[in-house]
């Protein structure tokens, strides 16, 4: 302090001492700007290098190298395939086949032998007797097969039983298989257990299924309903996991992380490794007398066409159409696109209308994707 006085007794103006005062102030700063650009560098080094690893952890396939492929029962066992693939050209390569090949019925009585189970036309028992369930020898019906791609295999799969059952003494030598169900029972509708699979005489019943989580491990099967998210980091190398899904890609939460990590799909695709629809149409038995319609379903309704819509986003034009239509007949529209309300709490109240005053139903997809038909179609257009 004395020094500074003399100083300033000396001759140093008030602005030197400002000058003075601003270069420790300027060179306190700097070594601050530097101990913190320092840090700021380092949290930006260590930011960006998190950042990569969780960029190379979603988009690398971590999860491959820990089990091996599982061929679906009615494949050819012990051979290995590659992964089911779940976007462009490469969906089941393996499915491609010239082969039709033949139905085995070398353990059915001649008498059963018939026609109608080799055009996979019925699953009735008492119709086909013996050969219910019958092994298949080639990939007839069970894997897809590109110039007959119509074929939609689900009663093939459905009628199938595996040799290791058929060769079976006795049906409880057969290993009891455990499905888990990781989204729970409830929008399945379906009981709990082995009785599902009893209950509907099932060709193969050796099967329970569970919603218990803390069986994971110990689970056959894995099937995850319109999610893609990883049930667990780890699972045993022979576990199949299911991916179902019953929505278009564009009401699909995306899949790329999850490639090559499923083992089949479940969809309304006919490419996929089980065909599963909302609903399927079945031939009817020629042996069944048709009914005469003897009623008028018009009679008594007053009211022409009806529209239940809630997405109001469709990506096909669809209410371009509707309101095209419109013009034409009176269109009815029902939900968050339309002024008329119907609760879906009481749809049966809303059934019940459609059947009572309505001739016509409206039933768009809300996309055009190949395979693709809307519950809308089966649940209130023809129920």
């Amino acid at each position: 302090m004395e020094r500074y006085l003399e100083a300033s007794e000396g001759g140093i103006t008030p602005s030197h001492r400002l000058l003075r005062t601003d270069g420790c102030r300027e060179l306190i700063c700097l070594q601050k700007m530097r101990f913190h650009f320092r840090k700021v560098v380092t949290y930006a080094i260590t930011v960006f290098g998190l950042l990569l690893i969780v960029f190379n952890l979603y988009h690398h396939d971590l999860w491959g190298p820990m089990y091996q492929p599982q061929d679906p029962p009615w494949g050819h066992g012990g051979v290995k395939r590659p992964f089911p693939r779940a976007d462009g050209s490469k969906i089941h390569p393996h499915m491609s086949s010239k082969n039709r090949g033949k139905i085995s019925t070398e353990n059915a009585p001649a008498k059963n032998r018939n026609p109608l189970f080799r055009s996979n036309k019925s699953l009735n028992h008492e119709e086909l007797g013996n050969n219910f369930g019958l092994t298949i020898d080639a990939p007839r019906g069970i894997w897809l097969e590109w110039d007959h791609y119509s074929d939609d295999r689900i009663v093939a799969q459905m009628r199938h039983r595996p040799k290791s059952l058929l060769e079976a003494k006795n049906e409880e030598d057969v290993p009891l298989k455990t499905i888990l169900l990781y989204h729970g029972v409830g929008h399945w509708n379906i009981r709990r257990g082995q009785e599902q699979f009893t209950h509907q005489k099932c060709p193969v019943n050796r099967c329970t299924v569970t919603d218990d989580r803390s069986q994971g491990r110990e689970a056959d099967a894995v099937m995850l309903h319109h999610s893609g998210a990883h049930p667990w980091t780890q699972r045993p190398p022979n576990q199949v996991w299911i991916l179902y899904m019953l929505e278009s890609p564009y009401h699909t939460p995306g899949l790329q992380a999850v490639k090559d990590v499923f083992n089949w799909t479940a969809t309304y695709r006919h490419d996929s490794t089980i065909v599963a629809p909302y609903e399927k149409f079945v031939p009817f038995d020629p042996a069944v007398q048709t009914i005469p319609q003897n009623k008028s379903y018009a009679a008594g309704k007053t009211k022409k066409v009806a529209w239940f819509v809630s997405n109001c986003g469709g990506r096909n034009g669809r209410r371009e159409y509707a309101s095209e239509l419109s013009k034409h007949i009176s269109v009815d529209i029902y939900g968050a696109c339309g002024p008329l309300k119907c609760p879906r709490h009481n749809s049966k109240k809303c059934f019940d209308m459609l059947d009572n005053d309505y001739k016509f139903y409206l039933a768009f997809e809300n996309s055009n994707c190949r395979d693709y038909i809307t519950e809308k179609f089966f649940v209130n257009g023809l129920q």
